[in-house]
């Protein structure tokens, strides 16, 4: 049941579209009716009915553009190395 129900984990990276980098502005987290977003300084905290909504709030400002990245989220899959106990899946990119 947990491995079933557990959320997508994503960083909202911000890109400055006249630079070649950009941030980490907030973590989100995708649930299957919405998103719950906290920004990295803590200053930002939101329910929202979907990841686009999100990400057409954090690419909103002049310049920049906001991408999500889906990130590793521990559940029962694999022992992690680095913590004894915990199990870990990690996100990997298809194709």
């Amino acid at each position: 049941m947990v491995t079933e129900e557990t959320p997508v984990l994503f960083a909202v990276v911000e890109d400055l579209v006249d630079r070649s980098d950009g941030r980490i502005a907030a973590w989100m987290l995708e649930f299957p009716d919405r998103a719950e977003v906290i920004s990295v300084d803590g200053g930002l905290r939101m329910s929202v009915p979907s990841t686009d909504r999100a990400l057409a709030i954090f690419g909103r400002q002049p310049g920049v553009t906001a991408r999500l990245v889906p990130s590793g989220w521990c559940r029962p899959a694999v022992p992690r190395t680095d913590a004894p106990g915990l199990m870990c899946r990690r996100w990997h990119p298809q194709g």
